[in-house]
């Protein structure tokens, strides 16, 4: 227990050493609270916040909260794209896996290359997309 503790302390170490008004501030943002109502919950002008948002030090501690507070959805999130890839429709499937490739930018490699791998790859993307569109448009 205290290893995971100090590694949270290690990993927030910037965010810990704003003062305390600031990591609340900073915590409000990461919850889409609006500037002019987190002011007001820390009793500073909305200024204030502004001009703490525009130093190094707190964009590298908000940085730091925002990522320490994703990191465990963030396999969440995987395991449902993956749970995507074997969803009914065939739409969703290959948005699913369309944002995969994007998101390991494997979108950047030539299409040639992954045809050298399977010359039906492409082919059978497309002939997915066309069903999915037309089920898509039947159904409208």
């Amino acid at each position: 227990m205290v290893y995971v503790k100090s590694e949270k302390i290690r990993s927030l170490s910037t965010f810990y050493s704003l003062p305390k008004r600031q990591q609340m501030t900073v915590m409000l943002l990461f919850a889409h609270m609006k500037q002019t109502d987190i002011a007001e919950k820390v009793k500073v002008a909305p200024q204030t916040i502004s001009a703490w948002k525009s130093t190094e030090k707190f964009v590298r501690a908000q940085n730091e909260y925002n990522q320490y507070m994703l990191h465990d959805l963030v396999s969440e999130a995987i395991l449902t794209m993956r749970d995507l890839l074997s969803a009914r429709s065939e739409m969703v499937r290959y948005n699913a896996a369309q944002y995969i490739i994007d998101k390991a930018s494997l979108d950047n490699l030539e299409i040639d290359d992954i045809q050298d791998e399977d010359d039906g790859f492409m082919e059978a993307i497309n002939e997915a997309a066309k069903s999915a569109w037309s089920d898509n448009n039947e159904e409208d």
